[in-house]
């Protein structure tokens, strides 16, 4: 059996200053959008019409953000999943 392992805070870590740097809905929408951009996603238009292109894309509007992530291969058939959350109540600061 093996020893237990010690517990890596760097995911809680990682929260807790995105917490403490979302104040808002809006901050929090923003960070989001930062953190996106770094692992690669582009933000489209809303009101553009949106290809099929593998990769990660976002919409912002306001205090809310949508992003989704096309894999490589992905068709019509292609399974995909939902998550969601709000960034309202009772707002992250």
């Amino acid at each position: 059996m093996s020893a237990p392992s010690r517990f890596d805070r760097g995911h809680t870590d990682d929260l807790m200053s995105f917490l403490a740097a979302s104040p808002t809905p809006y901050h929090a929408v923003a960070n989001a959008a930062e953190r996106l951009e770094k692992a690669g996603f582009r933000q489209v238009a809303e009101t553009d019409a949106w290809d099929g292109a593998t990769g990660g894309k976002y919409v912002l509007r306001g205090g809310a953000i949508i992003a989704w992530y096309v894999p490589e291969g992905a068709d019509a058939h292609t399974p995909f999943r939902i998550v969601g959350a709000h960034t309202d109540s009772p707002t992250c600061g």
